[in-house]
């Protein structure tokens, strides 16, 4: 027969406590970190120059709002190469090449921004326009 004094009982049950924290809290953590895992491959990103919302998933359908780029939507459902986002109040679907599983950045756009270039005698000049190059004179 194994005689265990009271206070190694109670270090033996203390220890088995501890031991029982530290799994739960293991656990606790490991189930949170796979549920934001889990719930992020939903999170998606508009890429490109922007994507129309569409009411039904057809190029046909009324467009119902425009999504910039690098704005963070969430996947609803999927129909073959459609998927139905959510951004803020707004819902629609888009084409699935519209989207990144990434976090994308936003572009600074020039369109229509006018350089003009001088030559050193003052005589003429060449106006650049994006996209096209134009020349002119000035008089």
């Amino acid at each position: 027969m194994i005689v265990i004094s009271q206070r190694q009982l109670e270090l033996l049950l203390k220890g088995k406590k501890i031991f029982q924290q530290f799994f739960a809290a293991l656990f606790l953590l490991l189930s949170f970190f796979l549920s934001s895992v889990f719930a992020s491959e939903n999170t998606v990103y508009i890429k490109g120059l922007g994507a129309v919302l569409r009411e039904q998933p057809s190029i046909q359908s009324k467009k119902t709002f425009k999504l910039s780029r690098g704005t963070k939507v969430l996947v609803i459902e999927s129909k073959g190469i459609w998927q139905k986002v959510e951004s803020g109040d707004s819902q629609g679907w888009l084409l699935r090449g519209q989207i990144s599983g990434f976090p994308v950045k936003r572009k600074k756009l020039v369109l229509g921004q006018k350089i003009q270039l001088q030559s050193a005698f003052g005589l003429g000049g060449i106006l650049f326009s994006y996209p096209f190059a134009t020349l002119y004179n000035r008089t």
